[in-house]
């Protein structure tokens, strides 16, 4: 039971990690369009 718990907070933890990854991506691309745009 605790090892389902486990694999599941696994599986937030990571989903958490992807988001983060897109919105920093997402954030750093847009500053760059920026300066491209300057």
């Amino acid at each position: 039971m605790k090892h389902s718990s486990s694999i599941q907070y696994n599986h937030e933890f990571t989903l958490a990690n992807k988001i983060q990854d897109a919105s920093t991506a997402l954030h750093s691309s847009m500053v760059k369009s920026k300066k491209d745009f300057k």
